[in-house]
């Protein structure tokens, strides 16, 4: 990338889940969209979003009352949605799973407290026994005599996702510029080791 390349509408940030999802939604606004990602071409083992769990779970990540677990639940219940474009879109299957989640705790306060936060929260909950459990977790100790299943909470193979937005980019023709790591943001230009690029 050079000073003198043509200018982009718009200068994405990281080429993660966020900053490609973002990228591609401008570019179908009609903007000129580029990506400077500060990892080497994406592996496993060197980018962020890589080493997610892929939890879309905002009653098990934050179950108490506010603005973060409200954005938490709207993002989560936005995924339904994009999954199914991003599927249609590349064929790929993102591996989006609605069954919920289940909390075990062998002496069951965790999951007293987690009911009382999901009725204040408006979240459902199932308490289920331990027959039940095994159905779902075959190897789980005989001491867990069952779990809280929370099946508003979702997952997505994050590395799958990620997979699926480098195409769309790519379909959208969105650069993504790799080992461009930002050293300074102002007014005037984004910049980096040996690249810049102007306002």
């Amino acid at each position: 990338m050079k000073a003198t390349d043509p200018k982009p509408d718009l200068l994405v940030i990281g080429a993660g889940i966020t900053g490609l999802s973002a990228a591609c939604e401008l570019a179908d606004l009609g903007m000129r969209v580029e990506v400077v990602e500060a990892t080497p071409a994406p592996e496993p083992e060197t980018c962020a979003t890589l080493a997610a769990a892929g939890m879309l779970a905002p009653l098990a990540e934050t179950p108490t009352p506010g603005p973060f677990f409200d954005a938490c639940r709207q993002a989560r219940d936005a995924w339904a949605p994009f999954a199914a474009r991003l599927t249609v879109e590349t064929g790929l299957d993102l591996d989006y799973d609605t069954r919920g989640a289940l909390m075990i705790d062998p002496l069951e306060t965790y999951l007293e407290d987690m009911e009382t936060a999901a009725q204040r929260l408006g979240e459902p909950t199932e308490r289920i026994d331990h027959a039940t459990l095994v159905s779902f977790v075959p190897d789980v100790a005989d001491r867990i005599d069952g779990a809280l299943h929370l099946p508003a909470e979702h997952r997505v193979d994050n590395q799958r996702v990620h997979q699926a937005l480098r195409l769309a980019a790519k379909r959208r023709g969105i650069a993504i510029h790799y080992e461009h790591r930002v050293h300074r943001i102002d007014d005037a230009r984004v910049e980096g080791d040996g690249w810049r690029r102007d306002a």
